[in-house]
């Protein structure tokens, strides 16, 4: 078993470790929350760890179309109801939709409880179930309303990983490439030497893969835990990526769609502007195309407009992370929305 940070335990088979299901059986008032996409069969072997006691299950509507205000008022109204006070803990059971929604209510909830995350999706094992980002989408624009509240303990079990859909799985990886692309050159290529593996889900090659993940990001997070100064290079492909999901009504991507899309973006404007040699863009391009994941964006008259309404930027000064070298990017300031849109605009042509 892998042991990051004090808090964050990631093995396969970890959900039967009867250590640390003692750990859970102990807490009293506690409500599960999930989503319709989460295996029954899961949610009834977590509450199953508590024996006798009543463990509520609040079930969410999946997908992030449904991260917002009414999902958070409908946790805390069931957290009322259950009667959880501040000495409550809630369990967030899922993929990054429920462990942000789940999060942001404990953030709010009688001023703060503690929280778990047990994330059942690649793209909340590798990255949103760490780092303590907790939030919902409000009038069209993704993240506006957060809060940062780290979970008190992350249960990582890999083996989560084999139920999921091809797409769902698919969509996971590009936040598995963001971090080869973005902070570890060694890292990205041992994707491209293993990707065969990687892609057929092999037991071994899930576990270091999650591992890796983790201990990059932890790596970032423990240096800027607000996020703003180191971390931010892990919001690569994140800025167009998040605007191509508001630009469509987080209806038609999956988040690690857009987050691919977007590092495509991203690395194409670093070659336009001279700031990444080219090879390493098809490098890229190929990683990303060999997982199946889109590549092409026919939304690019649209993107700055909601780019403008980015977290990372400061008044109107757009901050954009882009790469110059493998396993290397920056935050670049110079680019002004008027530059932007036409550079985005050479892309089409």
């Amino acid at each position: 078993m892998r042991v990051i940070n004090k808090n964050i335990y990631i093995k396969s088979g970890l959900m039967k470790n009867k250590v640390l299901l003692n750990t859970l059986m102990r807490l009293d008032n506690t409500v599960i929350i999930t989503d319709n996409l989460v295996p029954n069969v899961y949610v009834e072997n977590l509450r199953a760890i508590f024996h006798n006691k009543e463990i509520e299950v609040i079930k969410l509507s999946a997908g992030e179309d449904n991260k917002n205000l009414l999902a958070i008022e409908a946790i805390v109204a069931n957290l009322l109801c259950c009667k959880l006070d501040r000495f409550s803990t809630i369990i967030a059971l899922g993929g990054g939709v429920v462990g942000d929604l789940t999060g942001f209510a404990a953030a709010i909830y009688m001023r703060g409880i503690n929280w778990i995350q047990i994330p059942t999706t690649l793209i909340a094992q590798v990255d949103s179930a760490y780092g303590g980002k907790t939030g919902c989408n409000y009038r069209g624009k993704k993240n506006v309303l957060g809060a940062f509240h780290f979970p008190k303990l992350v249960l990582v079990d890999p083996e989560y990983l084999k139920t999921l859909s091809n797409r769902e799985y698919t969509a996971g990886l590009a936040e598995v490439v963001k971090y080869g692309m973005a902070c570890d050159k060694d890292f990205f290529e041992w994707i491209e030497t293993n990707k065969i593996s990687i892609k057929n889900r092999d037991s071994l090659m899930l576990q270091k893969l999650v591992i890796s993940c983790c201990e990059i990001k932890m790596r970032f997070v423990t240096l800027d835990p607000l996020d703003q100064k180191e971390r931010m290079v892990l919001n690569f492909g994140h800025s167009f990526g998040h605007a191509l999901e508001a630009a469509t009504s987080f209806s038609h991507y999956l988040h690690g769609e857009a987050v691919a899309i977007g590092m495509l973006l991203a690395a194409r404007l670093a070659v336009r502007i001279g700031m990444l040699e080219r090879d390493i863009l098809g490098r890229l391009q190929n990683l990303l195309e060999y997982f199946e994941l889109p590549t092409e964006c026919l939304l690019i008259n649209v993107l700055c407009d909601y780019i403008s309404c980015d977290k990372k930027n400061y008044g109107n000064i757009l901050n954009l992370i882009l790469p110059y070298a493998l396993g290397k990017v920056k935050v670049v300031s110079e680019i002004s929305i008027k530059s932007l849109e036409g550079l985005l605009q050479s892309y089409v042509e």
